[in-house]
């Protein structure tokens, strides 16, 4: 029997989460509060799954072949939320009517917890999909992305998902059973207020390391449209964002890394938004180099070699595009045994490179065209 929902606890496994603190990892607090659903759904009688049961890696793409090949109607995705806000969030599709987001969120209201927003959002250079991949690419699933508080409120919400996380699970419970159809009844034993009970199992977030990722080099794929930056001292959260980098426009994009303000949040420093933070946990398909750790702090890619994708690759006997300072060209699979520098040119970039014999060249630096081994 198909279940009728399944219940998805965001992050898991090497990506803990923007919405941790001191007191929590989101991966951890995202599990326990869908292990109770789950329970909960199950002594109700409803026919429920999950997409992971344990501190578990999941990435996109597993995720949410997960909730369409479990044939469920509707999905929970639990979050914690961060980026200064007070209270809870449900996000639904623009395909969607938003009842059930409502109904959450009035249930959410009622268990005590500010209700901050019921919204959808879509890509920004396209409106006709919606944003967040949970809710694009769960199929015909209903999906509700749940932000039960924030991680670093102003306001009681850290008090709330501390003490008060069961009766906040349990509203969404009772609105998805109420909104269903299934009969209710409320949980037995203790009082559903969890008088002096905290998270447990749910140890503290780890503070990354500030320097060890420092000269190494950050590449984001050709293939991605878009790609959010942050700015210094704010969580990196959807809404926080600074703007947007283009990789696909240049053919993909690269930065050096000065340093980490959590796992997989990188600082770099961009033409457009100066010095930024960007999430770049390896599912997104972004990939860090391995860069010289020397006294001198060169990049990543100086003293590596630099090959052709292409045939008729052109370089040129100085920073140039143009057909009068062209040498000659390269076919796939060759290339020069060592990179100097590199050096804009108009607004593109270019590799200065040494031939074995130590003459200086020049020749694109675009990932679409040469790859640094």
């Amino acid at each position: 029997m198909a279940p009728i929902l399944i219940i998805d606890p965001g992050h898991g496994g090497n990506d803990p989460g923007g919405g941790s603190n001191q007191y929590w990892s989101e991966k951890d607090l995202n599990l326990q509060i869908s292990l109770y659903q789950l329970q909960r759904y199950q002594e109700l009688g409803v026919p429920v799954a999950i997409t992971r049961t344990k501190d578990q890696t999941l990435t996109p793409e597993e995720r949410t072949r997960l909730v369409i090949d479990s044939g469920a109607d509707y999905c929970h995705s639990n979050h914690i939320n961060a980026g200064g806000g007070d209270g809870a969030e449900v996000i639904h599709s623009i395909y969607s009517d938003g009842k059930m987001a409502k109904s959450i969120g009035e249930e959410l209201r009622k268990a005590g917890q500010n209700l901050r927003n019921i919204y959808t959002r879509t890509l920004p250079d396209n409106s006709n999909q919606d944003y967040y991949f949970m809710i694009r690419d769960t199929g015909k699933v209903e999906t509700n992305i749940i932000e039960y508080g924030f991680a670093d409120s102003k306001g009681d919400d850290i008090q709330q998902l501390r003490e008060n996380w069961r009766t906040l699970a349990e509203a969404v419970v009772k609105a998805f059973c109420q909104f269903t159809g299934y009969e209710y009844q409320s949980p037995s034993g203790p009082s559903n207020k969890n008088v002096g009970s905290k998270p447990v199992n749910v140890p503290p977030a780890k503070q990354p390391s500030t320097r060890s990722s420092v000269g190494q080099t950050l590449f984001l794929p050709d293939d991605a449209n878009s790609w959010r930056v942050y700015p210094l001292g704010v969580s990196p959260v959807k809404g926080n964002e600074k703007g947007f980098l283009r990789p696909a426009k240049f053919g993909g994009l690269e930065y050096r890394i000065e340093g980490t303000t959590q796992a997989n949040v990188y600082i770099i420093e961009t033409a457009d938004f100066g010095k930024v933070q960007i999430y770049a946990h390896p599912s997104t398909g972004a990939k860090i180099v391995l860069g010289n750790k020397n006294s001198n702090n060169q990049p990543a890619y100086a003293g590596h070699r630099v090959e052709s994708k292409v045939n008729d690759l052109r370089y040129y006997n100085r920073p140039s595009w143009s057909d009068t300072h062209m040498v000659n060209t390269i076919d796939k699979g060759y290339g020069f045994p060592e990179i100097v520098d590199k050096v804009k040119v108009g607004k593109s970039y270019q590799y200065k490179v040494k031939n074995s014999k130590g003459s200086v060249y020049y020749l694109t630096a675009n990932p679409s065209y040469v790859r640094v081994i």
